[in-house]
């Protein structure tokens, strides 16, 4: 479960929260061309996985049990970056994190047009 705490005095100066997501196994940079994709799959029920779209300040939200896909039907370049875990967190628990740090929370697969 996320839970937020304290980080040591020793560390900062005033109270300082942290939130953190543990046990990731990988960060990508996903980079695609105009009309490209990835294909609909799944991650064989070990992983969850969050799409980050920096530009558009969002995050798609694919659950371990889920199937998703990224589709760039536009004209222009998509630049994701995205966090892959194993860790049994809810859907509401990622999305509370993902929101915290400012982004709209989506679920499921991305198809960006023009």
């Amino acid at each position: 479960m996320l839970k937020i705490e304290k980080i040591p005095k020793e560390y900062t100066r005033g109270d300082v929260d942290k939130m953190v997501i543990g046990d990731q196994n990988e960060v990508q940079w996903l980079h695609l061309d105009p009309c490209t994709a990835i294909l609909m799959h799944d991650h064989d029920g070990e992983q969850w996985e969050a799409w980050i779209h920096l530009a558009k300040n969002r995050v798609y939200l694919c659950m371990k049990d889920e199937e998703h896909e990224l589709v760039n039907d536009s004209h222009s370049v998509a630049i994701f970056m995205a966090i892959k875990g194993r860790t049994d967190y809810t859907y509401d628990e990622l999305a509370e994190f993902f929101f915290r740090l400012g982004f709209s929370v989506y679920r499921g697969s991305v198809h960006l047009t023009d």
